[in-house]
């Protein structure tokens, strides 16, 4: 696996760490790697070239945030309370330095608005 990718999972130490796939809200692919033994999903993602790579078939997985009911957080637009949390320092412009940026819930439909009209071409980077 690349050296990029999680080598322990954080929450049980386990080293059968696989890369899945999911679908952020604006309907790109992110590839990040969980946990087969406790199902952690990895917030960092690897690059499409190198999940391509692998010999093993993807499985999807959700973040937590993506996951309805998991949080008591509501969309800061409508009060939704199926959520996800917003950088408002697009990680692909920031890198790392994004976590540093103020971030915010969304719900699915607030998340995809801020991103179609702020950074459009965000999924051809």
């Amino acid at each position: 696996m690349s050296s990029n990718v999680v080598q322990k999972c954080s929450k049980c130490g386990s080293e059968k760490i696989k890369i899945g796939y999911t679908y952020k809200s604006n309907g790109s692919i992110v590839y990040p790697p969980y946990c087969e033994d406790c199902g952690t999903v990895d917030t960092h993602c690897i690059k499409k070239k190198d999940a391509i790579k692998i010999k093993y078939e993807l499985k999807l997985v959700y973040f937590k945030s993506h996951i309805q009911g998991y949080s008591n957080n509501k969309c800061v637009v409508c009060g939704n309370k199926d959520v996800e949390l917003h950088h408002f320092a697009p990680v692909h412009l920031f890198g790392s330095e994004a976590e540093k940026w103020p971030k915010a819930y969304l719900c699915r439909l607030h998340h995809k608005q801020w991103h179609d009209l702020v950074t459009p071409n965000m999924c051809n980077k």
